[in-house]
């Protein structure tokens, strides 16, 4: 049927609940004149959001994927200055761990990366990315993946993390909307899907690592606090344990 409102109109009503409309006295006698019920007003705007949702975390992930000449999708750009840009190196500094038969109870500390990561320090094949994706920390050691121990890797006191940098991408003061909230939970989720080594990985909290070591064990702890309110105590919020010869985080 005709619109009872605008009979000129050649928009059909339809038959949901109309609880009030959307209308513009300028342009009432116009055929384009829409009327729009809660129902489908709330369902454009639903829609609108996904699509906004979805274009940000693409345009935010985007720059941090690259493939390697093999056409393989790399999810986390490391650069050159991080162990997939300095294969050969990493291979010729575990040659010399095994040659001294020193290959167990290793710790490498790293920083400047602006994000938090406990990483099993493992070998694998270069040509053949699978073999760091197929790594099983539940295995026992050289079962699938050679460990030589462990990685500490502490967030930034301050500096820019992932949801900060996500903000400069957008470009508005996003660090609390929902939209940088959720492309950063999936920068989270596929860098984690992607590191099978990385035993935990947090890309938006600030504050400072401790590691105390014992003959027994190693324990790492990282302190987090909220950098925008002056005088937040940093608080206790991940602890990791590796045991003598365990070569791998708990």
């Amino acid at each position: 049927q005709e619109s009872v409102e605008n009979p000129k109109s050649k928009f059909k009503s339809h038959r949901c609940y109309r609880a009030f409309s959307f209308t513009c006295e300028a342009h009432k006698d116009s055929p384009r004149y829409l009327q729009l019920c809660t129902i489908c007003g709330v369902t454009l705007l639903i829609i609108f959001l996904l699509v906004w949702i979805i274009l940000g975390t693409l345009l935010a992930t985007l720059p941090i994927l690259t493939s390697d000449e093999a056409d393989k999708v790399v999810y986390l750009d490391d650069g050159k200055d991080a162990w997939g840009g300095n294969y050969n190196g990493l291979k010729r500094m575990f040659q010399q761990l095994e040659n001294h038969e020193v290959d167990y109870n290793n710790i490498w500390l790293t920083g400047d990366m602006h994000f938090t990561v406990f990483g099993d320090v493992v070998d694998f094949n270069e040509d053949d990315f699978s073999t760091l994706l197929d790594y099983d920390p539940a295995a026992m050691n050289g079962k699938t993946n050679k460990r030589y121990g462990v990685e500490f890797l502490p967030t930034s006191g301050t500096s820019p993390n992932i949801d900060e940098r996500i903000e400069l991408v957008l470009g508005w003061d996003a660090r609390a909307s929902i939209m940088n909230k959720w492309i950063t939970d999936v920068i989270e989720w596929l860098t984690l899907r992607s590191n099978p080594h990385f035993r935990f990985f947090n890309g938006r909290d600030h504050g400072y690592g401790i590691l105390r070591m014992s003959k027994e064990k190693v324990v790492a702890e990282v302190y987090y606090h909220d950098k925008y309110v002056l005088g937040d105590e940093p608080k206790l919020s991940v602890k990791r344990t590796i045991y003598d010869q365990e070569n791998c985080w708990d």
